[in-house]
């Protein structure tokens, strides 16, 4: 999807590209290896045929990487890489993220098949406790590695989500992961058995899960099967289903500060085009895709491209300045020269200082154009901005501006 001229390509594929079988449930992230010369390209990794309902070939064993050959992202080339090392030969429903400028890949949760050696390796019939492990792979030396963790590990998880990030404050890099459920669920399987929506993050340096907070707000609801974006240090919250299937958030998203780890809320205003807080859609730059809805006769896919896009402070700003700037005018009344506000037809504002007799002359003017005055007035008037001065303009209402320090998402069909 190209963000700048709002299409959508199919990627064309070289003649010598490989060609990995269509798959679902299965990870991807970004990489930069060597066979790309250091320029970004997909991996993927895992997951299971829409059709046969089997696992992917090879599991975390086969890496999959889509190599992008120009700018527009149009042209791209598959490569089939075998990797060794400590991985299962099938996975699916996990969560992957690169870290070390590319060149590594984090792998925590997902389901294997209990014949894969892997799995009676790290008894995980037994998922009611802690993980202490992840896979960490050697993105050019294709390697896999399991990876001791300590600290306060959450359970090995499916259909959860994850991110890896540069958190701001300790400049080291994590794996940040939530919700899911906390069953081995066979390939194209759900679960009511659901974990708490603690986040939990691990620190790719030391390998430590980070504590929780101790004073942390009540959780959001259990959810699998969602969708998460970063936006700086906050985590932004999407969908899912839980034991009530739907969740259904319209007004309000949930949000997770990546530093503390604590849970809080996003206004959400406007509505979504369709399949509103759809279950296993994907948001990334701020577009939420796809999905699933629930009916009669089984789950079935649905078409959906949303955008939410996020305020600022600006508005808020530029508001409270416009009142600081009315009350000085107020409190000028003796002064020769005054500070007014001049705000354009699309709304946009800006202060200037003019002595008082130009913006009685120009209120003057506005008047008789209000009142049909004549064709240069009117001429004027319309050439000119709205200017305003003492007690300041009224908002019509239609302004919307962001209610909180974080930003407020606004959501359009």
């Amino acid at each position: 999807f190209d963000l700048k001229a709002l299409t959508i390509r199919e990627v064309q594929l070289t003649p010598d590209s490989e060609k990995p079988e269509r798959r679902l449930r299965h990870a991807a992230c970004e990489v930069r290896p060597q066979l790309t010369s250091g320029r970004p390209a997909v991996l993927v990794l895992g997951g299971c045929h829409d059709r046969t309902k089997k696992p992917c070939e090879g599991g975390l064993k086969m890496l999959r990487v889509l190599e992008i050959l120009d700018e527009t992202g149009s042209k791209g080339r598959w490569h089939s890489i075998p990797a060794s090392g400590q991985a299962p030969g099938s996975i699916w429903h996990h969560v992957c993220g690169s870290f070390a400028q590319g060149k590594k890949v984090v792998v925590f949760g997902g389901d294997f098949s209990t014949e894969d050696p892997e799995f009676q390796a790290i008894s995980l019939s037994d998922r009611s406790q802690p993980a202490g492990f992840v896979y960490v792979l050697d993105v050019d030396r294709a390697v896999w590695e399991r990876t001791a963790t300590s600290g306060p590990a959450p359970t090995w998880r499916s259909l959860h989500a994850g991110i890896t990030h540069c958190d701001i404050s300790s400049h080291s890099e994590r794996l940040v992961i939530l919700g899911g459920c906390s069953e081995n669920l066979p390939i194209f399987r759900s679960s009511d058995v659901l974990a708490p929506m603690h986040g939990h993050a691990l620190d790719l340096r030391t390998f430590e899960w980070q504590p929780q907070p101790s004073d942390a707000p009540s959780l959001p609801p259990t959810r699998l099967r969602l969708a998460s974006e970063k936006l700086g240090e906050w985590l932004l919250l999407y969908g899912g289903h839980g034991e009530s299937q739907e969740i259904g958030e319209r007004v309000n998203l949930h949000k997770l500060n990546l530093r503390t780890l604590r849970w809080s809320t996003l206004e959400v205003r406007g509505r979504e085009g369709s399949h509103p807080a759809a279950p296993a859609a994907t948001m990334t730059a701020g577009l939420v895709l796809g999905g699933v809805r629930f009916g009669p006769f089984g789950i079935s896919p649905v078409p959906k491209l949303d955008v939410l896009t996020l305020g600022n402070m600006a508005a808020e700003d530029d508001e409270a300045e416009n009142e600081d700037i009315d009350q000085q005018s107020e409190d000028d009344d003796d002064d020769d020269i005054v500070a007014v506000v001049i705000r354009d037809g699309s709304g946009n504002s800006r202060r200037v200082v003019l002595p008082r007799a130009m913006l009685a002359l120009l209120a003057g003017r506005a008047g008789r154009v209000r009142a049909g005055g004549d064709d240069d007035d009117e001429q004027e008037g319309q050439d000119g901005a709205a200017a305003q001065g003492g007690s300041g303009e009224e908002n019509d209402g239609n302004d919307e501006r962001p209610t909180d320090g974080h930003g407020v998402g606004q959501g359009q069909g």
